[in-house]
């Protein structure tokens, strides 16, 4: 291989601009893949449990509204 088939490429970033991206976007891709394995994990354990998203997130106003107890779940219509 000669000389001039070794030189860099005019327009390359340097090293440690290349790292600083690598580093970035594994960051953003660990920290999506977080949020979305906790979602599912969420919405695995209303689905166990037999609820719907907007029940756990605002039971607490649906039973103030229905004169429930505050740990009854307000759609559930029994076995």
């Amino acid at each position: 291989v000669g000389a001039a088939e070794r030189r860099e490429h005019p327009h390359a970033l340097p090293p440690w601009v290349e790292a600083g991206a690598a580093v970035l976007c594994a960051a953003f891709c660990g920290l999506t893949g977080l949020a979305s394995i906790t979602l599912l994990a969420f919405q695995l354990a209303l689905v166990l449990r037999g609820e719907t998203t907007w029940e756990r997130l605002k039971r607490h106003h649906l039973n103030a509204a229905a004169q429930l107890p505050p740990d009854e779940r307000p759609y559930d219509r029994g076995p």
